[in-house]
This record gives C-alpha cells, sequence and structure tokens, in this order.
C-alpha cells in the first residue's frame, strides 16, 4: 500500500520544470532525552534505539522539485521495529547551499503500545504520521541535511544526488 501511495506521490508531482533524484542513509539518530521503555513483547526495560547507521539503518530515495521533495524511507524506528515511511515537504533556499524544509512522514512500523506505554493497549503495527522541519548544507553532489522530528527525535543525513 505504501509503495502505490508513493508511486502516486512521484506521479502527481513529476511535471516540475526541474528535479533530481538522491539517495540518502543516516549517520546518526537521536532522542532529546535519555529514555528507557518497557518491551512488552519480552517485559524488560530497554533504551530508545539511537546511534548510527548500525542502529537505525535508515536508507531512502528522495524525488527533489524545485521547493518541494517526495520520497519513502525505511529504518529501524525507536523501539526496534523496522518502519517504512513515504514522506512530503516543502523547501526553501537560502543561499546556494544552504536550504530549509518542513514536511511530514506518514510513517508504518510504530505499535500503539510501545508509543503509550500501555500495556493493554494495541501491539499491532500502526500508520503514524510524523511532522519534521530541517536545515541542509549542499557541497558538490552530496547533501548533508539535520532533521529534528515532531516525536521528539533528531537525525542526520547524507544524501547523494545522481
Amino acid at each position: 500500500m505504501l509503495k502505490l501511495m508513493f508511486v502516486f506521490t512521484l506521479l502527481a508531482f513529476s511535471y516540475g520544470a526541474t528535479a533530481q533524484h538522491s539517495f540518502f542513509v543516516g549517520v546518526l539518530s537521536d532522542h532529546y532525552q535519555d529514555a528507557v521503555y518497557m518491551d512488552f513483547r519480552d517485559g524488560q526495560l530497554k533504551s530508545f534505539n539511537d546511534g548510527g547507521f548500525d542502529a537505525t539503518q535508515l536508507i531512502g530515495y528522495r524525488y527533489q522539485g524545485d521547493q518541494w521533495a517526495a520520497g519513502l524511507c525505511h529504518y529501524n524506528n525507536t523501539y526496534s521495529d523496522p518502519t517504512t515511511c513515504v514522506f512530503g515537504e516543502l523547501g526553501r533556499p537560502l543561499t546556494a547551499r544552504i536550504s530549509v524544509s518542513a514536511g511530514i512522514n506518514l510513517t508504518y512500523g510504530y505499535r500503539e503500545a510501545l508509543l503509550t506505554q500501555d500495556e493493554t493497549a494495541s501491539m499491532d503495527k500502526m500508520i503514524l504520521p510524523i511532522t519534521y522541519v530541517g536545515a541542509s548544507y549542499r557541497f558538490s553532489q552530496v547533501n548533508l541535511a539535520y532533521q529534528v522530528l515532531g516525536m521528539g527525535a533528531q537525525v542526520l543525513l547524507l544524501e547523494f544526488e545522481f
């Protein structure tokens, strides 16, 4: 279902005058607080999934227009569950190298019981919207991007244009 949504998003926005493709990886992710959570699957206290690429395994694809972008990504979320997302964002260049953006991810992979820390809530995976703001610095064909997510996390991305 998410793959179909992504294809539709690309087709809907593909009329833009200029567009570029890029592949990105998560270099570092961190939550604003050092936190532990109760994992109701095995009854153990665990730490949030913070760290480098080995922790989140964040990878994604971005289709960039003049002042917008759309794409998809896959990563291991806060609770180490595999998660898939489609995203859309609006962006604005500040200089030739620096730009800012704001967007929303529609993610599939979070579990209500873990998010709310309520063991009576559902352990089924659900669709969850996550907003974000960010800034990026463009080198030649490589961008370094920093994003702050509304759920209390931040991520550093390395993006390769092709």
